[in-house]
């Protein structure tokens, strides 16, 4: 059975990333470099203070996002990046824009070379304003950004190129957060710093940081308007206690910062961003109908033909199939009836008539949930209409043309696609009018019975091509060229089928806090894939950054959890604490030499303290991965990776 092939196959120990969005929010994106605030704020609470510094390298670019709050009085957010070899470990002050060389002479940790500077500040000048800069220390060049957010002081922009970068930098601010650390000098409550998810985001082409080869180090902190009076509020953070450090490092006011060596404080001041794991997700699940020997079934992308089992005869005519956006529904146009198959069962249960069109040759869902559009063939070519699939009522958008479009499809951005049986190519179709733009030919020549579907999760447009008596190819079509490369032969089966791609084929599931640092210098990344319906039994946890040859296991909670920080000496914190947590430990994991596990989860044997419960649909789980480490100092210790929170279905 497909089910079982799927979980008892060996789990991949690679995760899934999406693209990440420079909003002013961490909230989605998904930062794998981490580090967090440790020590109260000497420069007000929820006025100057950093909770947290994140980053992920994604597309070319180093996102950057540090939660908390700038004061809008011309206090300075300083962020140097190291990148590339040699750089500054004392602070030269060049280029010296907007009074920086005011910083001239401070000392950064012996492993650190700043080699980019970057000032963020905002505050009243005739109005509020946003004002970044962005500089190559140790020469005369820099570009200067007044007004970004033109007006205000919060918003999202961009800005450049200029002299010193020739790509655009993104950037937002929110001054929305109101948690986060309190005033002070003494110990910060991590739960306070984990809590903070709004403040400043940047994004910066690699290429206008010299193209780094290895891990980028980053330096945050605090500073008055002038740059000679540093706070207490470093990313990685100073110990506590600790109070601002003035241009001294003991809080006094010198009128530079030549008097702080950063190599006299505890631990390092500043994080390093590596590459996140890259993914091979699940095999998806496809559903189908084969209308020449009248069957639902189910397979994956996988391997389509040998993965085929028969769920249910059906002996109607499926004329279009597509799941809903969210993947729980599997609906289907029968002439001009509408309704729904149950995909454990294969029943399929009328909801409606169709209303508009007078038939249809092909369905899509739009990924934003509430829209459907279907394509109906007339003695003249084919029509596109909208409308919704629950009610069955449709609205013409317009004619797509003489040609006889067989199937239709969405992807994941909201661009349709079609197939022409008339000239064996693939069309982009204009959501507004119905007009059509020939991509190219799919180097197939089609029969009838064509059948396409993204898998929004990787962007590939799968197809089953009726290729005439008997013959058949399943593939995927390039959405650039129109050209189908087969992946395997149908021909074997016989068969004529309509199939729908189950998306969102993996957990839609979300990180609930961030893990702690540990001995590799990062956090453990711990990624959930699957399928969100419980029916489908398919859940794996992998985690990533984890010591070489370390030995853990993976707990759960079924309850709303709380924090505990330290747990029994540890260096991380539990995220999912709560009366009801299981422990995995009959499956202990060993990280060997990839620092890397994974466990693929029976829902119906999860463990709880006194007993294996299965999990039941509408309940909300939560896992978080424990395991052994060593202490800098050579001693035993102990950490947690991130927790990730999933509702099933």
């Amino acid at each position: 059975m497909k089910r079982h092939l799927l979980v008892a196959a060996a789990c991949s120990t690679t995760a899934a990333f999406s693209q990440t969005v420079v909003d002013g929010s961490i909230i989605a994106n998904n930062y794998c470099n981490s580090t967090f605030q440790s020590v109260e704020t000497g420069f007000g609470d929820n006025e100057g203070e950093l909770n947290g510094g994140f980053a992920v390298l994604d597309g070319g670019r180093l996102y950057l996002a540090v939660t908390g709050n700038l004061q809008a009085n011309f206090n300075k957010l300083e962020i140097f990046i190291d990148s590339i070899p040699g750089g500054e470990n004392v602070l030269s002050g060049l280029p010296g824009n907007d009074l920086s060389s005011n910083m001239a002479g401070m000392r950064f940790d012996a492993e650190f070379e700043a080699d980019y500077h970057l000032i963020a500040r905002r505050g009243d000048s005739g109005g509020p304003v946003f004002d970044l800069d962005f500089s190559q220390l140790g020469t005369p060049n820099f570009d200067s950004y007044p007004n970004v957010f033109s007006g205000s002081s919060e918003g999202i922009g961009v800005v450049g190129p200029g002299t010193t970068h020739l790509s655009v930098i993104e950037v937002a601010y929110s001054d929305a957060n109101t948690v986060g650390v309190l005033g002070g000098c003494g110990p910060a409550s991590l739960a306070d710093s984990f809590s903070a998810q709004t403040g400043l985001e940047l994004s910066i082409a690699l290429a206008d940081l010299g193209n780094p080869t290895g891990m980028i180090r980053v330096c945050i902190f605090q500073n008055n308007e002038q740059h000679n009076y540093a706070s207490n509020q470093f990313l990685r953070a100073l110990r506590p206690p600790q109070c601002n450090l003035g241009g001294d490092g003991l809080g006094n006011f010198t009128g530079t910062l030549a008097g702080i060596d950063l190599n006299l404080f505890p631990g390092e001041q500043f994080f390093r961003v590596g590459p996140c794991p890259t993914t091979t997700p699940l095999p998806r699940p496809i559903f189908g109908v084969d209308l020449r020997n009248d069957r639902l079934f189910t397979t994956d992308v996988e391997d389509y033909s040998d993965h085929q089992r028969t769920l249910a005869s059906y002996t109607g005519e499926c004329d279009a199939l597509d799941f809903s956006a969210n993947g729980r529904e599997l609906w289907a146009i029968d002439g001009l009836t509408t309704g729904t198959f149950d995909i454990v069962t294969g029943a399929f249960t009328p909801a409606g008539t169709l209303s508009g069109p007078a038939s249809a040759s092909g369905l899509t869902a739009a990924p934003n949930g509430v829209d459907w559009y279907l394509s109906e063939n007339t003695v003249s070519g084919t029509n596109l209409w909208v409308g919704d699939i629950t009610t069955g009522v449709f609205s013409l958008v317009g004619s797509i043309g003489t040609q006889v479009v067989s199937d239709i499809s969405m992807d994941a951005v909201n661009v349709l696609y079609g197939v022409d049986t008339t000239m064996d190519r693939l069309l982009r179709i204009d959501t507004a009018s119905g007009t059509p733009e020939d991509i190219g030919p799919t180097g197939m020549p089609m029969a009838i019975g064509q059948s396409v579907d993204f898998d929004w999760s990787t962007g590939i447009l799968y197809a089953v091509l009726d290729l005439g008596n008997g013959a058949g190819a399943f593939g995927k079509i390039n959405t650039s060229s129109g050209a189908l490369t087969m992946i395997e032969s149908t021909t074997p089966l016989d068969a004529r089928m309509k199939i729908a791609v189950r998306v969102p084929g993996y957990l839609t599931n979300q990180s609930i806090c961030n893990g702690f640092e540990n001995s590799t210098t990062l956090p453990a990344r711990l990624q959930m894939v699957g399928s969100s319906l419980r029916s489908d039994n398919l859940a794996e946890l992998t985690v990533h950054n984890l010591p070489l040859n370390s030995l853990g296991y993976f707990i759960n909670s079924p309850d709303l959890p709380f924090t505990v920080v330290y747990p029994g000496g540890s260096q991380g914190a539990i995220c999912i604490a709560s009366v009801s947590n299981g422990r995995h430990s009959v499956q202990i994991r060993n990280s060997g030499t990839t620092g890397a596990v994974c466990l693929p989860l029976d829902l119906s044997q999860i463990p709880q303290p006194t007993m294996l419960v299965s999990i039941m649909g509408g309940t909300t789980w939560s896992w978080q991965y424990w395991y052994r480490d060593i202490l800098p100092t050579g001693g035993s210790t102990s950490n947690f990776s991130n927790a990730r929170t999933v509702q099933f279905f």
